[in-house]
């Protein structure tokens, strides 16, 4: 009995930083040129039309998998969505660079399904081995993650194109390894009666979810007309560092303290941030609009772990099947964030 547990603990420190590489992607792909021109193609902002492409895919995969559920323990699975999202990366990095525009078009449309299944199905395997862990060891996962993931962007920002979208090729195989890896993770025990879901509060807590998760949409349309020089990267890099600042010290706060619920320790910075952004955004001078827009952000993530973990932990106490609360979930949240952006002009 004594060897296995070594060999978990052996491997805990790479499991608690595997999603890191997904959400890494993420800010490579929406907060930065490493994947995605900011110029328009076509009068069409492509990061607008992949984010609603990847929001898309949540609910398609979500729906999906009620029939055929993915399973991390399976490995072709794995390699099915983490190959199809690296690849889709890769097409997706050099399209605009095609001489034929109908060319272009096969190869966006191409490129933005298989991201959109990868990126869905990858996310959502995570998804179902959280539904198996312990509470407290879910939530260090995320916050370890998110950490790692902004030591990763900042060093794909540092790096030249094309060299840094071909490092986040490899991210989306990074974290199916890594998962595929946490199978030794030891389970929690399932109660013999499933909970109940309160509909109002389930009602209240979706409604509470969606005027959040817009914030971070319309902030990003208002932050073009207050900041100075919102519209270059080192704008973009500044709001990352004092995101990445931010949720790095707050990580380390959690591991140190070891919190008795990692549910209320996540949830209880996400106001507090948002709220503090967006005075910073309207108090500060132009020049230090970013320390706002970081603040901002921070919530906005700190949000992205609670969801993940309460609905996780939900569907385990349920017995409901992970994918359909954690699907939803990141899709509703993901659906609200796009459609404040919804007026943002290419």
């Amino acid at each position: 009995m004594g060897q296995p547990a070594a060999h978990t603990s052996s491997l805990a420190r790479h499991h608690l930083i595997g999603l890191g590489f997904w959400q890494a992607w993420q800010m490579a792909a929406f907060c930065s040129s490493a994947i995605i021109d900011d110029t328009p193609h076509s009068g069409i902002s492509l990061k607008t039309l992949a984010i609603a492409c990847t929001t898309l895919g949540y609910l398609v995969v979500m729906a999906a998998s009620e029939k055929s559920a993915l399973r991390p323990k399976r490995p072709f699975d794995l390699m099915g969505s983490s190959f199809s999202m690296a690849f889709g990366t890769l097409v997706l990095m050099f399209a605009p660079y095609l001489s034929d525009p109908s060319l272009e078009v096969v190869a966006l449309v191409f490129s933005l399904t298989s991201i959109s299944f990868g990126n869905a199905s990858l996310l959502m395997m995570w998804g179902e081995l959280w539904g198996t862990l312990a509470t407290g060891r879910v939530g260090r996962h995320l916050y370890l993650s998110y950490a790692f993931a902004f030591l990763l962007f900042f060093g794909i920002f540092a790096l030249p194109h094309p060299f840094a979208g071909l490092l986040a090729c490899t991210f989306p195989l990074l974290s199916a390894t890594i998962l595929h890896s946490c199978e030794s993770e030891p389970k929690r025990m399932q109660g013999l009666s499933p909970h109940t879901i309160n509909r109002v509060s389930s009602i209240k807590a979706i409604a509470f979810m969606l005027v959040l998760s817009m914030v971070w949409g319309i902030s990003q349309n208002i932050v073009p007309h207050i900041a100075a020089n919102a519209s270059s990267g080192n704008f973009m890099g500044m709001t990352m560092f004092v995101a990445g600042i931010a949720i790095g010290a707050f990580a380390l706060n959690l591991t140190l303290s070891a919190p008795p619920s990692e549910t209320t320790a996540l949830y209880r910075p996400v106001i507090p941030a948002i709220a503090a952004g967006l005075m910073a955004l309207i108090a500060l001078p132009p020049s230090f609009a970013f320390i706002g827009n970081g603040l901002i952000a921070m919530g906005i993530y700190c949000l992205d772990m609670f969801l993940m973990l309460a609905s996780t932990d939900l569907a385990f106490r349920c017995k409901i099947p992970t994918t359909r609360i954690f699907g939803t979930a990141v899709f509703v949240s993901r659906s609200e964030r796009f459609s404040g952006r919804l007026s943002e002009r290419p």
